[in-house]
């Protein structure tokens, strides 16, 4: 008897899954737009411009070059190599900055290198550190007013209870953008995002710094402009001086 009723169970879980799957329709992923191009031998050019807090200007070009893939904590990432030339009076002076970027159908995410930071923390603190592995640079689908966290670093309340770094970014507008790419004059619709990145030295100290970066589909970020110490984060990379305002502005690009 106890194996009739258990053939009899079996059979109606198998006749129950049976019926779902023929009356359930395959659920299809949505592929979102893509802001930020990251194909093998995919090439940027910026012009750059630094200003200090006294108004005084240097100009320059950044060169972004995608190039190969590696691999990081089992994670596949493009290996982004961004060379900047700056035009000093008598002189240029040059930096290059290596970023691992990917790309999904949720976002756009850069691996974050803490080591240089967390290695100077004593093994008594450092167990009490929470750091992202990654930085969201975009969030898909892109909208506006959208609001998305970039990357927070922590301590626990054990220590001081809070957020040491935190960089969050918020869409605020749908734009017309007026470039001249490849030397032709052109007009691209991009969002224009907002990144605030806050550091706390304590619950009542902390400095905020601002950046705005312009995206268009199918292409990347076209236009920057915001506070150096953004973009120095970004870089994982000290490229810019302190208190600077930096501009970049992309003027030729090529996609294999």
């Amino acid at each position: 008897m106890k194996k009739k009723i258990f053939v009899l169970i079996i059979s109606a879980i198998l006749l129950a899954t049976a019926c779902k799957e023929s009356t359930t329709e395959p659920q299809v992923e949505t592929i979102n737009d893509q802001y930020f191009v990251i194909n093998d031998g995919a090439s940027f050019n910026y012009n750059l411009t630094i200003t200090d807090t006294t108004g005084f200007s240097v100009n320059g070009n950044r060169f972004m070059l995608f190039d190969d893939s590696t691999t990081i904590g089992g994670t596949k990432y493009k290996i982004q190599i961004d060379s900047f030339e700056t035009f000093i009076p008598f002189d240029t002076l040059t930096t290059t900055s290596i970023s691992y970027i990917r790309n999904s159908n949720t976002g756009v995410f850069s691996y974050a290198d803490t080591t240089g930071f967390t290695s100077f923390l004593p093994d008594s603190l450092r167990q009490y550190v929470t750091v992202d592995r990654e930085a969201r640079v975009l969030f898909y689908p892109l909208a506006v007013n959208q609001i998305f966290p970039v990357y927070t670093l922590s301590l626990s309340a054990t220590i001081i209870g809070i957020n040491v770094l935190d960089i969050d970014a918020s869409v605020v507008a749908d734009e017309v953008l007026n470039l001249t790419l490849n030397n032709v004059p052109v007009q691209k619709q991009a969002f224009k995002i907002k990144y605030v990145f806050v550091v706390r030295l304590s619950s009542t100290v902390e400095f905020q710094y601002e950046a705005y970066g312009w995206v268009v589909k199918d292409l990347g970020f076209v236009k920057w402009d915001g506070d150096s110490e953004v973009f120095n984060f970004l870089f994982n990379e000290n490229i810019f001086p302190p208190e600077t305002n930096v501009k970049m502005e992309l003027t030729q690009y090529s996609i294999p």
